[in-house]
């Protein structure tokens, strides 16, 4: 149990600096170099795609959860846990939208401003969770998250 914490604050602790940095590169700062840039866009699209993928499972009454999705599960709970309850249905569409726009900044492709804009809100507000004090575990708070996508 206690490997367990120490494990979850270690990557709690990663994935932080990896949503500043992605804060920054929406903020057009140039403070991040092209290498790290694309490691942090790439990433978080991968996570956020896996997140998608593992919503599916919760959102699908008729799906079960396999040796094969339980990575993809495990990402969503990840990302989500650290988000006051999120209004809206399609959860998983949302994530994937966010997964898309990730992958196009990381290709070098044009993303507008309400996309950078959306995606900001939301890594700001996934700091917010994480930073909360005493902050272990699924949100206690009774606030809610409206998705900007």
């Amino acid at each position: 149990m206690l490997e367990s914490r120490f494990l979850d604050t270690i990557s709690t602790l990663g994935f932080r600096h990896v949503l500043a940095d992605a804060i920054s590169i929406l903020r057009d700062e140039g403070e991040i170099d092209l290498e790290r840039r694309k490691f942090v866009l790439n990433d978080l699209a991968k996570l956020f795609r896996q997140a998608a993928e593992g919503s599916a499972v919760t959102e699908e009454p008729d799906k079960f959860l396999s040796t094969a999705n339980a990575s993809a599960f495990k990402s969503y709970k990840y990302v989500c846990r650290y988000l006051p309850r999120a209004n809206g249905d399609q959860i998983s569409s949302r994530l994937f939208k966010v997964a898309k726009y990730l992958k196009k900044m990381a290709d070098e492709k044009s993303v507008s401003t309400r996309e950078k804009e959306a995606l900001k809100f939301l890594f700001d507000e996934l700091l917010r969770g994480m930073c909360a004090p005493g902050r272990v575990g699924l949100p206690d708070r009774p606030t809610t998250f409206a998705w900007k996508f």
